[in-house]
């Protein structure tokens, strides 16, 4: 299976599993494109972190898939039992500013990526990243800067500034 797409409510997504034995486990999945879309329901309510993400997990029992394209919302990144270090593209509606660092240093290889910051708190707390290998970043953004991001090869920046509170404008730094 060269692409999965899997729009389920929690519950569903953690009984997707590969359950066959007789079918090996290895890291060499075949598996190019990963798209998950976590349906919430009410009762998924009382099933969430402290970031209120739901917890559930998609793990295929055993294999880790390493897929070059990946998408995902309503599910932590954490519980997402891929290979990053195989990813190239990731598409996430919305990511904690935090997470999305967190995310480019699990993910050399990754090139094109596209989120909607969720600005989880103090900007002095989010780690220096210098990433190598990122090309496209498009965001859309509450913070007045990114200093803390460094891309060396980046060549297309979509930049979209939605201030969420009365702030000063600086301008955007990006390596």
């Amino acid at each position: 299976m060269k692409v999965l797409y899997l729009s389920l409510p929690g519950l569903l997504l953690e009984r997707f599993r590969n359950n066959n034995p007789s079918i090996p486990r290895t890291n060499n999945s075949i598996l190019e494109k990963l798209l998950i879309e976590l349906r919430i329901s009410d009762s998924d309510s009382d099933s969430s972190d402290t970031d209120g993400d739901p917890l559930y997990r998609f793990d295929l029992a055993g294999d880790v898939p390493s897929p070059t394209q990946v998408s995902f919302n309503y599910i932590n990144y954490q519980e997402i039992n891929i290979r990053w270090d195989n990813v190239t593209s990731l598409e996430v509606p919305l990511l904690f500013d935090y997470h999305a660092l967190k995310i480019l240093q699990l993910a050399p290889k990754l090139q094109a990526f596209k989120f909607l910051d969720d600005n989880d708190g103090d900007p002095t707390k989010l780690p220096q990243v210098t990433h190598c290998s990122l090309r496209m970043l498009c965001l859309n953004w509450d913070r007045t800067h990114l200093d803390f991001l460094t891309c060396p090869v980046l060549n297309k920046l979509s930049y979209h500034y939605n201030p969420t509170s009365e702030t000063s404008l600086g301008a955007p730094h990006a390596s």
